[in-house]
């Protein structure tokens, strides 16, 4: 089996049992949420020397990271949920809105840190690229 098989298991969709449906209180917390995607690109696929590992086609890895954000933002609003593993009527107190997505089609930034032998991400690169005062101006709190 190659890798791109492996790959292809990988990103492929994972059974999961019906999630209960979520009932948000008035006075839960709303959390305004920007996703910031960074695809290194070779033509259509990502590029493996960028990555060392992945090089599937971009339109897999997009919906791969689309679901796998729909998946996290949901875990945390369930988690929220005050002993809501034995109350069923237990309501979450936090509701991630992706209030928009930006996505860059290049590596992500990196620096050189002392002493690692790999570059650390630039952070600071990312959140200035995407001008995150503006962002913030509109209400994001989470990134």
């Amino acid at each position: 089996m190659g890798i791109f098989d492996e790959l292809k298991k990988f990103l492929a969709p994972t059974p999961q049992p019906a999630p209960r449906p979520l009932n948000y209180p008035i006075d839960g917390w709303a959390i305004p949420t920007l996703v910031v995607s960074y695809f290194p690109l070779r033509g259509r696929n990502i590029d493996m020397r960028v990555t060392g590992d992945v090089g599937a086609p971009l339109e897999s890895l997009r919906r791969h990271t689309a679901t796998t954000t729909e998946t996290v933002a949901r875990a945390l609003e369930t988690g929220s949920m005050y002993h809501g593993y034995k109350d069923p009527a237990a309501q979450p107190s936090l509701r991630y809105e992706i209030i928009d997505t930006i996505e860059v089609l290049e590596p992500l930034p990196t620096w050189s840190k002392p002493g690692h032998r790999v570059p650390m991400t630039d952070y600071n690169a990312v959140m200035q690229r995407i001008d995150i005062a503006r962002w913030l101006a509109r209400g994001v709190k989470e990134v």
